[in-house]
C-alpha cells in the first residue's frame, strides 16, 4: 500500500501538467474572438423627414467555434419643434450556432420603436441560417435568410389596412446578405447590406432596406466613414411616406 500511494504522489503532478497543458491548447485553438463597434454620424435625410439629425450606433460581437452572439443598438435624434421629432430606437440580439462553419444557424429577435415612422412599438423574433459564400482576409459575403413572427402597434391607422386598428401582427420571411471588402492594404473598408421582409400572410405586406459605407481610418481603431441608405415599406400609418432615404458622414471606433 505504501509503494502505491508513492507511485500515486510521484505520477499525480504530471498528470496535472499534462491536464493543464491540453486545456490550454483547447482554449488556443478556439480563441474568444472580441469585435465591437462604436459610431456617430450627422445626417441628411429625405422622405418622412428632410432634416439634419445624427445616428448614434453601438455593435459588439462574440464568438466561439460553437456558439456566438451580436448585440446591437442604434438611436437616431434629431427634433424639428415642440411637436415634430425624429426620435428612433432599434435593438437586436442574435445568437448563432457553429458561427464558424460554412454554414450556420441562428436565433434572433429585437425591438423598435420610431416617431418618424410612426411607429410606437415593434418586436419580432426567430429563427433562420447563414452563408458564408466568401470568407477571406480581405473580402466577406454571407447571405442569410430568416423567419419570424412580428407584432406592429402603430400611433396611426393604417391605410392600406384600416381594420386592423393600429395593431399589425404577422410571419414574415426574410432574405438578405452583408458584405465587407478591405481594400487600399486594408485601409479602405466598403461594406453592404441588404434586407427584404415579405409578410408570409399579407401579400401587400413588404419592406426592403439597403445600405453601403465607406471607412478609412484616422489612427488604428479610429476611422471617418460615409454612407447611404435607403428603406421602403409598403405597409405604413396614414399621412407617412412610404420611403426614406439617409445620407451620412461621421466617425467610428471599431476593429470590425
Amino acid at each position: 500500500m505504501r509503494k502505491i500511494s508513492i507511485l500515486i504522489l510521484f505520477i499525480y503532478p504530471h498528470l496535472s501538467v499534462a491536464q493543464t497543458d491540453t486545456n490550454a491548447a483547447v482554449a488556443k485553438k478556439d480563441p474568444l474572438i472580441i469585435k465591437y463597434m462604436v459610431s456617430s454620424d450627422f445626417t441628411f435625410t429625405l422622405g418622412n423627414l428632410r432634416s439634419f439629425t445624427t445616428i448614434n450606433k453601438g455593435q459588439l460581437e462574440l464568438e466561439k467555434r460553437v456558439i456566438g452572439s451580436k448585440i446591437f443598438a442604434q438611436y437616431r435624434y434629431g427634433i424639428i419643434d415642440s411637436t415634430v421629432n425624429s426620435n428612433e430606437l432599434t435593438t437586436s440580439l442574435m445568437v448563432s450556432l457553429f458561427p464558424k462553419n460554412r454554414v450556420y444557424g441562428f436565433i434572433n429577435g429585437g425591438f423598435e420603436t420610431s416617431f418618424l415612422r410612426g411607429i410606437a412599438y415593434r418586436g419580432y423574433g426567430g429563427l433562420g441560417a447563414g452563408f458564408r459564400a466568401v470568407k477571406t482576409e480581405n473580402h466577406e459575403f454571407e447571405p442569410y435568410i430568416n423567419f419570424l413572427y412580428e407584432y406592429n402597434k402603430y400611433r396611426d391607422p393604417i391605410e392600406t389596412t384600416p381594420d386592423t386598428n393600429y395593431v399589425l401582427q404577422t410571419f414574415r420571411g426574410v432574405v438578405g446578405w452583408t458584405g465587407l471588402h478591405r481594400l487600399v492594404k486594408k485601409k479602405l473598408i466598403i461594406a453592404h447590406n441588404f434586407k427584404y421582409q415579405q409578410s408570409l400572410t399579407i401579400a401587400e405586406n413588404f419592406r426592403f432596406e439597403g445600405s453601403i459605407s465607406i471607412s478609412y481610418p484616422i489612427i488604428k481603431i479610429l476611422s471617418v466613414k460615409a454612407g447611404f441608405t435607403g428603406s421602403y415599406e409598403n405597409v405604413v400609418p396614414a399621412g407617412r411616406r412610404n420611403e426614406d432615404f439617409i445620407w451620412t458622414l461621421g466617425i467610428a471606433l471599431s476593429n470590425l
